[in-house]
């Protein structure tokens, strides 16, 4: 059967009649609807169950997440209405919700029973009902060891055991004793007051309570902070250092030293057990004194050690390697572990060198020295002994002695035994690769092991580096860089402006521009560490002044012959010419269309194939039509750089490209910048 709640707040059953609902909970319905039918009919079982809830329209507004008018069913409270607009937010109070019906209060709610007791204000809504949510109240904050510290919002009345309680009380590290308030009194002061938490708070109820120091009431601002217990230890006793299981251990009456240390397997390897250190505490300033105790006299039964241990003693244990007193002895020389290795009781020389990886390739067998100390009244007297490390090593060894703790070895190695000479050849020669040598073998003797130079041979332009060259052409470079650094920077200084036309002032600044660019490409620019040399067929050239003794580290590549001669910089058009003897300086520059109106006649210079360079500026009394006739060879290049000498700022930066061709030349280095 189907009814419908009316208007008037009854519903109508046939042959029942009208039964009043409203207001009523679902239980009291039920309970009514069952009495009237029980009346009529005998037996009866009811199910009741709804077909459909009125929805009402109520009004959530003030500090809230979505203020607004909302359709609710008519069972709803107020704190699902609150759900519905999301909240208050952080500004909206918790405990003053206010519920108004035709502009009159008719209750408020405290959402902090819902929120943390879980208590639900069931106040019935109507339609057009308002919820109010003002701003928050009165605020005390509670820190320190409580569950649930945080700012809460008081009222008139709240206390400091209301607000413990808010917290859900005390941590399991909360201390009973005193508590501290700050508060600041009326808008001028901060002060701070002390209270005391009974001992017995945990069991005390809330009138009790409240009788207590904790019925203080709080106001606005509050600041309540409960500490924690301390940190100490109380009956406790510390083992530290070298030993298995660290840590605390609970002290007794009359404990004593063997208790806490049974025997050697309480410790870890290698203890030192001359002594170990108690730091004692003594009341009441907690002062600090050491006992020291002879660990291995104890543990061997002497009763005088076995000291009686006091409250919050701490056992220190050292190990050998702490105090530096393990027993070591030392290897160096050549072999493939060099260091310091653990000393064991019968150590042999043998046993040493094996751990050590055994000797290397190079090493001196026949003899080895062990450096000793021995300790006299006198001082210390230095040993040294002599041994035939084949004998050592030899199986079985027929000479193996015993080494003492701190005891130093040291292996010699092969005289003149080098694994890293090697020499590269490579380009035109029969042979190339990487080709060892002996000390003060000379070049000749690697070019006749390599088969000799081919028939491609450019013997004019070959190329040889060395390492330690390429060291001493960089740190030429550092210093002469550092030099045009300077001399640029003195060149940087400002210019006054009132004595150049505009025109001139750009070009200064574009002068100064020009400098930075040579520097940078400059500081760019690596050495090749190149050696000037003349090769010869092989008959001429062993013996020669040229024939130099090789280093680690050399490097010879011999071109193909070329056909060409380089001809770049201010010509009209830079090229590679086809080479014909007998032709000079002038004959390929005027191939090249010749020197343009910006060249620099006077500062041409001619790079020959084995890397020398002449020029013209070399001989000031040279003739420079003469040397225009200066013959060039195959592999050469000539150079025409760029007059920039218009200004004086121009003449500025013709020295300092002057400065980087003296840099090019006795560094080794190419400069594009020379352009």
């Amino acid at each position: 059967q189907s009814v419908t709640v009316r208007r008037d707040g009854n519903i109508f059953i046939p042959n029942v009649g009208a039964i009043e609902v409203w207001r009523k909970t679902y239980a009291q319905m039920e309970k009514s609807i069952r009495s009237r039918l029980q009346q009529m009919f005998k037996g009866i079982k009811i199910n009741i169950a709804f077909e459909a809830i009125r929805k009402i329209e109520v009004f959530v507004v003030g500090e809230v997440q979505k203020p607004g008018s909302y359709s609710i069913p008519s069972t709803s409270s107020a704190i699902n209405a609150l759900f519905y607009s999301g909240g208050p937010t952080k500004k909206g109070s918790l405990r003053q919700v206010q519920i108004l019906r035709g502009n009159k209060l008719l209750t408020k709610v405290d959402l902090y029973d819902f929120l943390i007791y879980g208590k639900a204000q069931g106040y019935q809504l109507q339609s057009q009902d308002v919820i109010l949510v003002p701003v928050i109240g009165k605020l005390a904050a509670l820190a320190g060891a409580v569950k649930r510290p945080a700012i809460y919002e008081i009222l008139d009345k709240t206390d400091l055991f209301d607000l413990i309680e808010m917290a859900g009380g005390l941590n399991f590290a909360g201390q009973i004793g005193r508590l501290s308030l700050e508060r600041v009194l009326e808008n001028r002061e901060r002060v701070t007051r002390d209270f005391i938490i009974p001992e017995n708070f945990n069991e005390l109820n809330a009138e009790v309570a409240k009788r207590s120091d904790l019925g203080t009431t709080l106001v606005d601002g509050d600041f309540v902070q409960i500490f924690s217990v301390l940190p100490s230890l109380k009956q406790t006793v510390f083992l530290r250092g070298h030993a298995k299981r660290e840590g605390s251990y609970e002290f007794r009456a009359g404990m004593t030293l063997k208790e806490l240390i049974p025997n050697f397997d309480t410790l870890k390897s290698e203890p030192y057990t001359k002594f170990i250190q108690i730091i004692r505490t003594i009341p009441p300033k907690d002062d600090k004194q050491s006992v020291f105790v002879d660990l291995s006299r104890m543990l061997e039964g002497d009763e005088s050690q076995n000291i009686e241990l006091q409250e919050r003693d701490e056992i220190i244990i050292f190990s050998e390697k702490e105090l530096d007193l393990q027993r070591k002895v030392y290897i160096d020389g050549r072999v493939n572990y060099p260091g310091e290795y653990l000393y064991f009781d019968g150590m042999t020389l043998r046993d040493l060198i094996f751990m050590a990886g055994n000797v290397k390739e190079d090493a001196y067998l026949t003899r080895a020295e062990i450096a000793r100390y021995k300790v006299e009244e006198s001082g210390l007297k230095p040993e040294r002994l002599q041994v035939n490390l084949k004998e050592v090593i030899a199986e079985p060894p027929s000479n193996n002695p015993a080494l003492q703790a701190r005891d130093r070895v040291f292996v010699h190695g092969l005289p003149n035994w080098e694994t890293s000479n090697f020499i590269s050849v490579q380009g035109e020669i029969k042979y190339p690769g990487s080709y060892p040598f002996l000390p003060g073998e000379r070049l000749s003797s690697v070019l006749k092991r390599a088969g000799g130079f081919t028939d491609k041979a450019f013997l004019m332009g070959a190329v040889y580096t060395r390492e330690s060259v390429k060291k001493m052409q960089q740190e030429r470079l550092k210093h002469q860089v550092a030099e045009l650094e300077e001399a640029v920077l003195q060149q940087s200084l400002p210019v006054e402006s009132d004595l150049l036309s505009a025109a001139d002032l750009q070009s200064s600044k574009e002068a100064l521009t020009a400098r930075r660019t040579l520097l940078r490409q400059l500081q760019d620019s690596e050495v090749s560490g190149r050696m000037v040399i003349r090769l010869e067929k092989l008959n001429d050239f062993t013996g020669s002044q040229m024939d130099i003794a090789l280093e680690a580290g050399d490097s010879l590549t011999i071109p193909t012959t070329p056909s060409t001669v380089l001809v770049m910089g201010e010509v009209y058009n830079e090229m590679s010419v086809v080479y014909e003897p007998g032709k000079t300086i002038g004959d390929y520059v005027g191939q090249a269309g010749g020197t343009t109106i910006n060249a620099d006649n006077d500062s041409i210079f001619l790079i020959k194939a084995d890397g020398t360079v002449i020029s013209r500026r070399q001989n000031r009394g040279f003739l420079l039509r003469n040397f225009y006739q200066a013959e060039v060879d195959r592999g050469d290049s000539i150079l025409v750089p760029k007059d920039i000498t218009r200004f004086s700022w121009m003449r500025t930066t013709k020295d300092i490209t002057e400065i980087l061709f003296k840099i090019a030349s006795t560094t080794g280095i190419t400069i594009a910048a020379f352009k």
